[in-house]
């Protein structure tokens, strides 16, 4: 666990670094590639998933709910970190400290109701009237 924690670490570390520094294809390319990574490191076990949540003082895990609560085109990029998101919060041993996380209820409510479909007035049903006598 201690080398998954190093590893996540480091990687936040090139994170910061690639974004200060690259134009927006590098930077929405390279936040996919991390979001995913992070996603299929959160759903190989427990231990990799208290690492990811453990690394960079909590750095990593805010990143990834900063990232499902923007909304427009991201390139991947927010399935991605809801992705590694719902691995954690499906871990009783870290749910706990993602969902303590400031902000981490109202980012992700937006995000559950921004990916609802959106009912246009003309197709809905009014079921009301099935209920009248």
């Amino acid at each position: 666990m201690k080398q998954t924690g190093m590893a996540s670490a480091v990687l936040w570390k090139s994170l910061r670094s690639v974004l200060s520094s690259a134009n927006h294809e590098v930077r929405s390319g390279f936040e996919f590639r991390v979001a995913a990574f992070l996603a299929d490191i959160a759903a190989a076990n427990g231990s990799r998933r208290a690492a990811i949540v453990s690394a960079g003082g909590d750095a990593v895990v805010d990143w990834l709910l900063e990232t499902v609560a923007v909304l427009g085109d991201n390139n991947g990029t927010q399935a991605e970190a809801a992705r590694a998101l719902a691995y954690l919060i499906a871990d009783p041993n870290v749910a706990e400290a993602v969902l303590g996380r400031p902000h981490a209820v109202p980012y992700l409510l937006r995000f559950i109701f921004a990916s609802q479909p959106q009912r246009s007035k003309k197709a809905s049903f009014d079921f009301d009237f099935l209920f009248q006598n």
